[in-house]
């Protein structure tokens, strides 16, 4: 035991238990994050708990730990910005211009992750049925999927320029991996070396939440089940899906008050 928590379970629980409360406000004074402090002090906590179970002292610090706000950043790049970036991809020479044109549009149609973008092959491709089979994200098997029109037009403008030889369905043409697998890395960069040209910075899961936002505007829109968005965007949870909603509403519902209190401004 160092000197300095020898020191500390000496103290008279009040004592303990204010020196706790002094560590937790000078940590959120130097505006350390609300899951930073709640680890800092839950490690005091545990110790306190430690040596009142082997009969060291007989208190508790009791000083509450900061709740820790979750949030995720389900904003996307506009579908003005997703449009400017097809057609920057389609004015590409050929065959980087058929394969960028395909992989939005599939990243966009099916909501679908880095990752399973990567990870497709040309047999997971049926244009003739317009289905493709995808490894989704936690899932052993793959699962089958229904392309839009927009998608299979492209994917099948893209086979044209690959061939139908076996392999993975997206090639990669850097000098490292010429007609390699087209890996999360390179994914990655086409997408945003694409917004970038465009002069917007987007992520590929930025497209994914565009894709997903709109079908819960669509959802409301049209009156259909929420449910159905889950399964388009292929959450396990609804909980999951509700985050995009309520964050989406209240993106929504803040720029709408503003706008109001902008305008009480001009009266």
């Amino acid at each position: 035991m160092t000197r300095a928590l020898r020191w500390y379970f000496e103290q008279t629980p009040g004592h303990a238990n204010e020196i706790a409360l002094n560590y937790r406000n000078d940590l959120l004074t130097r505006r350390k994050a609300t899951a930073t402090t709640a680890r800092h002090l839950s490690v005091v906590k545990s110790l306190a708990k430690y040596a009142r179970m082997t009969g060291l002292i007989t208190w508790a610090v009791e000083i509450p730990v900061s709740r820790i706000e979750r949030t995720r950043d389900t904003r996307g790049p506009s579908l003005e910005t997703i449009q400017a970036m097809l057609t920057r991809a389609a004015a590409q020479p050929s065959p980087m211009g058929p394969r960028d044109v395909a992989l939005l549009r599939l990243a966009y149609d099916l909501a679908l992750r880095i990752g399973e973008l990567a990870r497709l092959d040309g047999a997971d491709v049926d244009v003739k049925t317009g289905t493709l089979w995808i490894f989704g994200k936690g899932r052993r098997s793959k699962e089958l999927l229904t392309m839009p029109e927009s998608s299979r037009a492209a994917i099948e403008s893209w086979l044209t320029v690959r061939g139908k030889k076996p392999g993975p369905l997206f090639l990669s043409f850097s000098n490292r991996n010429q007609a390699g697998r087209l890996v999360t890395r390179g994914v990655y960069r086409i997408i945003r070396d694409l917004g970038a040209d465009v002069g917007v910075h987007v992520r590929p899961h930025g497209i994914r939440h565009t894709a997903i936002t709109q079908a819960i505007d669509q959802a409301a829109k049209h009156a259909m089940s929420i449910d159905l968005v889950r399964q388009f965007s292929r959450h396990r949870s609804l909980t999951t899906l509700m985050i995009y909603r309520d964050l989406h509403e209240s993106s929504r519902t803040q720029a709408t008050f503003a706008q109001f209190v902008s305008e009480q401004l001009k009266k």
